[in-house]
């Protein structure tokens, strides 16, 4: 995969791109976005630079643990009950990027994700964002 040095994102896999066409999957401002919280970009942005180690057999958690410091998807239970709000942000742009870098989530991911767009929008209110980002996660094949 290939990084222009003016792209915010790397290139996205061709699976993405037709399916994930909101302008908010290209938004690195919009903090409810999936790439757009300065947490989210801190996490692509290290990802980025080995994006080759992100392959078809990547797993949201496995993402998630290296980038959250955790040393197995155990902790990350724990993380996640403790109803991290930080966690919920890596979570959706991690599992969004290795759709993004990959065309595929696994399906654990998957519900992963989806739970933390329901804890965003517990926190944060009906944003359009999360409205959007759940009903294109869900309906992805």
């Amino acid at each position: 995969m290939e990084l222009d040095d003016d792209a915010y994102l790397p290139e996205a896999h061709p699976t993405f791109a037709a399916h994930f066409t909101d302008e908010l999957y290209e938004d690195p401002a919009d903090d409810f976005a999936p790439f757009g919280s300065d947490e989210a970009a801190d996490e692509i942005f290290g990802w980025m630079t080995h994006v080759e180690d992100v392959t078809a057999t990547s797993t949201v958690r496995q993402l998630v643990a290296i980038s959250y410091d955790e040393e197995d998807e155990a902790s990350l239970e724990a993380d996640w009950a403790s109803d991290d709000d930080t966690l919920d942000m890596i979570t959706i742009a991690l599992g969004f990027f290795l759709i993004r870098v990959t065309g595929q989530i696994d399906d654990i991911g998957r519900q992963d994700v989806l739970a933390a767009l329901a804890r965003q929008q517990g926190r944060y209110g009906e944003q359009p964002q999360f409205t959007i980002m759940t009903r294109d996660l869900t309906s992805f094949a």
